[in-house]
């Protein structure tokens, strides 16, 4: 079995809490939201894993423009790879506030595949940070990119798929994904934003999700708030 953690850390604005956490805890498999280039190495030493890393964007900070993206730590033996599936192509951009189409043409979207080796077996698990909607509601941005992602998910195969989907569970995107993969967090999980982290404060969205395909089980699946604005997503993943 393949413990696994997901989390939306939020750049660095909880960054003392969420090592704290990370390193307490026991995990095979990492897998960061929002993650700061700048943070990479401090992350590095801290775990003493090497990350791989991929951005989708420059974003702003005191300090200057900053890559931020997906991060992977892993301690067994991993293959990494990612798959780009909306955004423009090139170089990552800085990232705009705007509408869903500007923050789509300078923000890339990628499905992150990470193929971890434990014990004889090899788990596949996707990971990725889906487009953000300013209501939680569907908007075309988001119908294109979901089709797009489940058309890459149908290729890669039997798979877990984790990552901050920005689309609430019981609403349209979310149920796109739950008709082709099983949505594994617990019905008693009514959200999976912090109210005491997140800048909003008290909202009742399932944004966070850990689904799976047929091959696979995950089981001790658990929400774990007070480390970001978003709970970090505990699971232990099995083959069948």
């Amino acid at each position: 079995m393949l413990r696994v953690i997901s989390v939306n850390i939020e750049y660095d604005k909880h960054f003392d809490r969420v090592l704290q956490f990370l390193k307490a805890e026991q995990w095979d498999v990492l897998l960061v939201n929002e993650l700061l280039a700048t943070d990479v190495p401090k992350l590095e030493e801290a775990l003493q894993e090497d990350c791989f890393f991929v951005p989708m964007m420059r974003f702003s900070r005191p300090y200057g423009k900053i890559p931020m993206g997906h991060g992977v730590f892993s301690r067994v033996p991993v293959v990494c790879r990612d798959e780009q599936y909306s955004g423009p192509l090139g170089e990552i951009t800085d990232f705009i506030e705007g509408t869903s189409e500007e923050r789509l043409q300078t923000c890339k979207n990628f499905l992150v595949v990470v193929e971890a080796n434990k014990d004889q077996a090899t788990y596949k698990i996707g990971f990725t940070h889906f487009p953000w909607t300013p209501d939680g509601e569907a908007d075309n941005i988001q119908r294109v990119c979901a089709k797009a992602l489940l058309e890459i998910i149908e290729r890669e195969g039997e798979m877990v798929l984790f990552g901050d989907f920005n689309a609430p569970r019981g609403k349209e995107i979310f149920s796109m994904f739950a008709e082709k993969l099983k949505d594994n967090i617990p019905a008693q999980y009514e959200t999976s934003l912090d109210e005491n982290l997140h800048r909003a404060g008290k909202l009742t969205l399932m944004v966070d999700g850990c689904f799976t395909t047929p091959a696979y089980t995950a089981s001790d699946v658990e929400l774990r708030f007070g480390v970001s604005d978003h709970a970090a997503v505990l699971a232990t993943i099995s083959k069948i």
